[in-house]
């Protein structure tokens, strides 16, 4: 998790999770309900690979709607 630990001492004032985990664990959400349905439809695929060359910063500006407020690419991608 060098990466993540990096964008936290680079961006002190937006912790992953708002800073509510003592360790953050590189993910990515799929799902925010019907967990079956997506997980049925998924699981053919798995596992996933991807080339990751940003971090997108979300915020949740009202329940159950994100909207993105900057991106930053990672280096050497």
């Amino acid at each position: 998790v060098p990466r993540v630990d990096a964008l936290t001492r680079r961006f002190p004032d937006w912790p992953p999770d708002g800073g509510g985990f003592d360790q953050i664990v590189p993910h990515l959400t799929v799902a925010q309900d019907d967990f079956d349905a997506v997980e049925a439809a998924l699981q053919p695929r798995l596992p996933l690979a991807a080339r990751v060359d940003r971090v997108v910063v979300l915020e949740k500006p009202e329940p159950n709607r994100w909207r993105d407020v900057a991106w930053f690419p990672l280096e050497g991608n």
